[in-house]
């Protein structure tokens, strides 16, 4: 190498280092290469310039190259053998481009190193031969000793600024309990880091309306392999579009608890990953899937804390001894507010038929029900289980119900399914199975009250009721009676005796008896309907009582019962039937009313008996 080659080597050389900066925000690749063949170009009167790589010396400096493959950088997989074909083309990657003119191809290597790449130059035919083969020696030595500084330069300057990112990312992430806010740190430290990406969070559950987050809902039925891989595996997964030109990496999104969803990053041409790339962003979205895990955690134990209070709150009010009507009424009111149900409805299982308890809302109330709720018996008897159909309509159960939603559970009573608790929604799928298992609870609390409320109610009705007629008893005349004239304008008493009921007994015997007074307390509780009050008096008397009730409407109803007795009895009985009044304007008292309908019936029966007199 002559004197004059020698020191355009050197004058390279001072015009390649003189331009690496120690600023981080002037740190790329790409300026460096750019640098580079402009100094050729202008040293060495070049015409065309392209530099390319060898993927072998990517494996150590990946990380510098991955975003960088422009115009003015290739890789290509070796320099020999079928690259150079004789139509004068290098491969790049899969796609082969024409070298033109380029007459000199130089190879980048040290003394002792081994190749990294190749530079393809465009010479005039006289400029070609102006160098010696140990001048395009010391050059290549040059540009090698160029690259590979700055090469490990911007590999420390890459790994400084990956800490950075994860620094800053780590800190959103402990400092802020907003899923978005570091799902939005570290796309832009992606984006940041690797500008020529584009990005997209697939998530298989998420709900927002944030417009700055990429954001997809992951499709089950995706057909991409790589990506449905990377999901069900929770690994990496790496795919080279040829067709299109790109490459998709697959990152998935992996908490304690499983795989939230899939980060997507997209190249427009096919890349060289390494494993420190591959390593960082697999830590970004393991720091985005633990704030997406923490979300769901943290509103997940939110919501148990709201449903505890709910159960707590509903199970508080069940124990305040609620009568039936009361205790169907307030669950109603908090399962259609909790649920958003269309219909709420608690039906008790009958000897013949169902008995919808009232609070229960209107639907129940309509005969349409009637074909809907031999199909929960059925159910509950066969299954013996909880009911939950999410599209009513598709199962064919019962034609033309309107609702598709559908939760019930049984009332339990000792074991034995009294009856049953039945939530619905027009809409399909309107309840989630959360919300299923809420409704589970409520209703065995629920269930709980209503059969202790069942036993309570039957016991205060055995208390206050005949056993034989199942008219009330005598006591709870009294203080009805003693209560309506203190609080009521006027009432009517009727007294009612059996006439011959002892021939009855002597003919026929005391259990042929016990029928005939239980045929008379159904009439009289029929005919006095839920207005009247019918009371057992003692052996075969019964007294009726009247609130807010004249003295002609009560001799009418007595007289209709004398006739009703007379018709429907077997064997044929008659009865006589004494009336009295009450009204405030005069003053009275519960005895005296007595009296007034015993002397009634003593004239009912001294006059041929089978009739009603009154006396007011």
């Amino acid at each position: 190498m002559n004197r004059n080659e020698e020191f355009v080597v050197l004058k390279i050389k001072n015009r390649m280092f003189e331009h690496i900066h120690i600023r981080e925000d002037q740190m790329t690749l790409e300026e460096h290469i750019q640098r580079l063949m402009d100094v050729i170009r202008t040293e060495l009167s070049v015409k065309y310039v392209r530099f390319f790589v060898f993927k072998d010396f990517l494996k150590n400096h990946e990380q510098v190259f991955l975003s960088y493959i422009t115009n003015s950088l290739s890789v290509i997989n070796d320099w020999k053998g079928k690259r150079w074909s004789h139509e004068q083309k290098v491969y790049v990657i899969d796609s082969p481009i024409r070298v033109g003119e380029c007459k000199k191809g130089l190879l980048l290597r040290g003394k002792k190193g081994p190749e990294i790449g190749m530079m393809l130059f465009s010479f005039g035919h006289e400029e070609i031969r102006r160098f010696s083969n140990d001048f395009w020696e010391h050059l290549s030595n040059a540009i090698y000793q160029f690259l590979l500084g700055s090469i490990e330069l911007l590999g420390v300057l890459s790994e400084k600024r990956r800490y950075q990112k994860l620094q800053r990312v780590t800190n959103e992430f402990y400092s802020s309990m907003d899923m978005e806010k570091v799902l939005e740190e570290v796309m832009q430290s992606l984006k940041e880091m690797y500008p020529s990406f584009s990005y997209q969070l697939l998530l298989s559950n998420y709900n927002s309306n944030n417009n700055r987050l990429p954001i997809q809902y992951l499709d089950y039925t995706e057909q991409n392999t790589a990506l449905m891989d990377s999901f069900l595996s929770g690994e990496f997964r790496m795919e080279d579009d040829r067709r299109k030109k790109r490459s998709n990496l697959y990152f998935p999104m992996k908490g304690k608890q499983g795989v939230y969803g899939v980060l997507q990053i997209t190249a427009n041409e096919s890349i060289v990953i390494g494993h420190q790339d591959i390593e960082f962003i697999s830590i970004l979205a393991q720091t985005a899937s633990n704030a997406i895990e923490n979300a769901h955690l943290y509103q997940q134990s939110k919501k148990l804390i709201q449903e505890l209070q709910l159960v707590m709150k509903i199970s508080q009010q069940l124990n305040s001894n609620l009568h039936l009507a009361d205790i169907v009424k307030y669950i109603v009111k908090e399962v259609k507010h909790s649920f958003h149900a269309d219909e709420v409805g608690f039906v008790l299982k009958q000897t013949e038929g169902f008995t919808v308890l009232s609070g229960s809302t209107k639907y129940f109330f309509q005969k349409k029900i009637e074909e809907f709720l031999p199909f929960v018996e059925t159910f509950f008897q066969t299954k013996k289980d909880s009911l939950f159909i999410g599209h009513f309509s598709q199962t064919n159960y019962v034609k033309n119900f309107p609702y598709n939603s559908l939760m019930a559970e049984p009332i339990r009573q000792e074991g034995k399914i009294i009856g049953f608790a039945i939530c619905l929604h027009r809409n399909p799928y309107h309840f989630s199975f959360e919300s299923f298992k809420l409704y589970q609870s409520i209703t065995h609390h629920t269930s709980l009250a209503l059969s202790n409320t069942l036993f309570r109610e039957e016991l205060e009705r055995l208390v206050i009721t005949d056993y034989l007629t199942k008219l009330y008893s005598r006591n709870f005349l009294d203080e009805q009676l003693k209560q309506s004239m203190e609080k009521d304008d006027c009432g009517a008493f009727l007294l009612i005796d059996i006439d011959d009921f002892k021939s009855i007994n002597d003919t026929y015997g005391h259990q042929v008896g016990d029928e005939v007074l239980i045929q008379i307390a159904n009439i009289i509780l029929k005919t006095i309907g839920p207005s009247g009050i019918g009371a057992r008096w003692g052996g075969e008397e019964i007294v009726i009582y009247l609130p807010n009730q004249s003295l002609d409407y009560a001799l009418k109803l007595a007289e209709n019962i004398v006739f009703l007795t007379k018709m429907e009895t077997n064997p044929k009985v008659t009865i006589s039937c004494g009336v009295s009044f009450w009204t405030k304007e005069r003053e009275d008292h519960p005895l005296k009313l007595f009296k007034r309908a015993d002397e009634a019936l003593y004239m009912a029966k001294n006059r041929g008996k089978n009739r009603a007199l009154a006396y007011g």
